[in-house]
């Protein structure tokens, strides 16, 4: 078999250019970040690979061939400058109707004050009626500090409470004062200290340790004093008692209206037992 050499030559040739293609590549890959450079003659034999080499660097008749290898990411840059604002987008779909809200137009704020201007202001105590207590629905000024002396009893309901340690044990009343108590529907206690509105309207306007037992009884100061009639009366003194029906005692001490429609104006330890009895200091009608 004859070989033709020339032929054989550029086999040989073709071999050895892929086999240091390969290697060459290689290398490369293995290089720092930045440019390659290979000086290459016309048959693609590569004769140089290096960094950075100069043209100069080639011999005469070989080819200087640049190329760049990626290097790692570098920093990111700084925010560009804000593009325009795109074209208006469709209007979406109308959202559903919201609740409407109140408007509270007669409440005006001036700093620490509230004013309430051309409208009614309700306080209830959320059971339907104003007889029905569950201890809320009151209007308390003050802080009505916690009783310690007698039973703390707060379980009514739609009072007005002014004051210190007092207590409101129904409903429609006003206790105002300290220590002072109303335990029946309507009831007032105005002032004073430790008294008690007992009855349906029974009313102490001061004074101390005075009591209205009678349903629409009044005790108007003193101490010691009792109206336990139904429309009984007390006008002040000490230690007197109203305790017949409409009956009265106007001062003094110590004095009783016990008949019913009785009275006793004054004095010390006068009793009017009969019914319409009238005793003023040492007068006595009797009828």
């Amino acid at each position: 078999m004859k070989i033709n050499m020339k032929k054989f030559r550029y086999l040989a040739l073709s071999i050895v250019v892929a086999i240091l293609f390969v290697g060459t590549w290689s290398f490369i890959k293995a290089q720092s970040d930045g440019e390659i450079t290979a000086c290459v003659n016309k048959t693609g034999q590569v004769y140089f690979v290096g960094d950075g080499f100069k043209r100069s660097d080639c011999s005469r008749g070989r080819t200087l061939l640049s190329w760049n290898i990626q290097g790692p990411a570098g920093e990111q840059g700084s925010q560009g400058v804000q593009g325009e604002a795109g074209p208006q987008g469709s209007r979406g779909e109308q959202g559903l109707q919201g609740i409407a809200g109140t408007s509270i137009t007669c409440v005006r704020v001036d700093g620490n004050d509230v004013y309430f201007e051309g409208c009614n202001v309700h306080i209830t105590n959320g059971a339907g009626s104003t007889a029905t207590k569950n201890g809320l629905g009151n209007l308390i000024i003050g802080y009505n500090e916690d009783v310690l002396s007698i039973p703390n009893d707060r379980s009514g309901s739609h009072n007005i409470v002014v004051g210190t340690e007092n207590t409101y044990g129904s409903y429609s009343g006003i206790v105002a004062g300290n220590e002072n108590i109303i335990s029946g529907p309507n009831a007032v206690t105005i002032g004073g200290h430790s008294n008690e509105a007992r009855g349906n309207g029974a009313v102490v306007t001061g004074g101390e340790d005075n009591e209205a037992f009678g349903d629409f009884s009044s005790v108007s100061g003193g101490r010691y004093n009792r109206a336990d009639g139904v429309y009984a009366s007390v006008g002040g003194g000490s230690a007197n008692i109203a305790g017949g029906n409409n009956s009265a005692v106007s001062g003094g001490t110590d004095n009783r209206a016990i008949g019913d429609f009785s009275t006793v104006g004054g004095g010390m330890s006068r009793t009017a037992a009969a019914i319409y009895d009238w005793v003023a200091g040492s007068l006595l009608e009797d009828n």
